[in-house]
This record gives structure tokens, C-alpha cells and sequence, in this order.
């Protein structure tokens, strides 16, 4: 493969795409703000909430033990976890602008 970068663009070449393409162009990434804040972490207790009444695992503490730390989770109640985060979410964030 060969590359080279252009003003705003970098063009690869291979030699099998040489013959059928000419090149293929790749857009640089946009880079993030300085301004943009890291998101903020969900409140503990609204995770262990989820966890408990969703997934039916009592808590998201490490216990350094396999049969503890790691758990079978039907996909139904995965959705219901994620479900339940997205709302939860959708809250905090309806609650802060309201502020």
C-alpha cells in the first residue's frame, strides 16, 4: 500500500485497487473541542438500582470471586437494563436543563 497525504487528505494506493481505483481518499478525523466536557457518571445508586431490579444481581462491587463478579444475563433483561439506563438518563438530563 501506498500513501501520501494531501492539503486536507490522505490517499492510499494498493496494488490490487491501483487498477481498478485510482485512490481512495480518507477524511481526517474532526478533532474535539477543548471546551468539551467529559460526560458525567451516573449516580452509583441509580446503577445498583438497575442492576438489582433488571439483571437481579445485588451489587456492582467487585468481590474477587468468579461465581460473585461474573453473572448469566438473559438478553430480555439486558434490554430491560439498558432500558431503564436510557431512561434514567433521559431524566438527568431533562432534570438539568430544567435548572
Amino acid at each position: 500500500m501506498t500513501c501520501h497525504t494531501r492539503k486536507t487528505e490522505r490517499v492510499c494506493l494498493t496494488r490490487a485497487s491501483e487498477s481498478a481505483r485510482k485512490d481512495e481518499t480518507m477524511t481526517p478525523r474532526k478533532p474535539r473541542p477543548a471546551t468539551a466536557a467529559k460526560p458525567t457518571r451516573a449516580p452509583e445508586e441509580v446503577l445498583e438500582r438497575i442492576a438489582r431490579q433488571s439483571l437481579n444481581i445485588e451489587t456492582l462491587k467487585t468481590r474477587n470471586s468468579d461465581s460473585l463478579d461474573f453473572h448469566d444475563v438473559a438478553v430480555w433483561g439486558l434490554k430491560e437494563a439498558l432500558e431503564a439506563a436510557y431512561q434514567a438518563g433521559l431524566s438527568a438530563a431533562n432534570s438539568a436543563r430544567s435548572k
